[in-house]
């Protein structure tokens, strides 16, 4: 596979993931909508610096390349955290429902509530 289509492939799954994450995130944000405004603003700087930065290496100035591939890495850290926590939060809710649907009729039976 040529690298730029392995370049074009890699941004186009990590802008799914950004879109999975903002659709989860950004929609069950607690706040008003400047936080809100901001999150997303956040992610799409996330989706152009990533691929700055995992390019940056090809440029020809040092410091300039070691800028945009500390804001790339940052931005990496950044999303991952995010998606970490989505995909937590995903999954304790999904087993919280589990428990109380699995425990729903013991409650039923007892007439406690």
């Amino acid at each position: 596979m040529r690298r730029s289509a392995f370049f074009i492939r890699f941004i186009g799954i990590g802008v799914l993931f950004h879109l999975y994450v903002s659709v989860r995130l950004i929609s069950d944000a607690p706040g008003g909508m400047p936080w809100k405004v901001l999150a997303a603003l956040l992610l799409v700087a996330s989706v152009v610096l990533i691929p700055i930065g995992m390019s940056a290496r090809n440029i020809e100035g040092q410091p300039l390349a070691d800028r945009l591939a500390w804001l790339g890495l940052t931005a990496i850290v950044f999303f991952v955290a995010a998606a970490h926590l989505r995909a937590r939060c995903d999954a304790a809710h999904r087993a919280s429902r589990q428990l109380v649907a699995r425990h729903a009729g013991r409650f039923a039976r007892t007439g406690r509530q």
